[in-house]
């Protein structure tokens, strides 16, 4: 990930990073590879998209396969005082990822040590989503079109040693 600041106003690169945390230090990103990427338009404002990504109080009723990866009473959030608004999902004990199946498939881990059985959320402000799986990172850009419509630029990350023949990107969740 590349930050860039455009001359004038705003804070030093650096600052956006400020209160890092410490599971997206511990994770191997140095080793991940883009496995997929999808691009869609929501009839949303961009807060409520970015709302909708940081509780998962909704699964029951609306992601009924998430809420059995990751339920929602095993959820919390953290203000951690800097760029980003942080929340962990645990994994339900039949699920070893977010997947279509529950299972990594042979996936090397990304997350750091002992973060196996957890997802973390992030935001930074004002319009970056990451999200740790054990085995992949996600990355939301949120672009809004106008007060009723974002774009949604998803970028999916995995191990570079995941990249085998049999290899298959589209089993986890945009």
């Amino acid at each position: 990930f590349v930050l860039v600041r455009v001359e004038g106003a705003g804070p030093l690169v650096g600052e956006p990073l400020a209160g890092m945390p410490a599971w997206l230090e511990r994770a191997a990103t140095f080793a991940l590879r883009l496995g997929r990427r999808v691009v869609h338009t929501v009839a949303a404002n961009w807060k409520l998209v970015v709302q909708n990504f940081q509780e998962s109080h909704h699964f029951r009723l609306v992601h009924p396969s998430l809420e059995a990866l990751t339920p929602a009473a095993r959820s919390a959030s953290e203000d951690t005082g800097g760029a980003f608004l942080t929340g962990t999902m645990q994994l339900s004990p039949d699920a070893d990822t977010v997947s279509l199946d529950g299972r990594r498939d042979g996936r090397p881990l990304v997350c750091g040590p002992g973060d196996e059985r957890t997802v973390f959320d992030a935001h930074v402000f004002p319009g970056w989503l990451i999200s740790l799986q054990p085995d992949y990172l996600l990355s939301y850009r949120v672009l809004p079109r106008s007060a009723a419509e974002t774009d949604i630029d998803a970028a999916i990350y995995f191990h570079g040693a995941a990249f085998k023949p049999s290899f298959d990107p589209s089993s986890v969740y945009a």
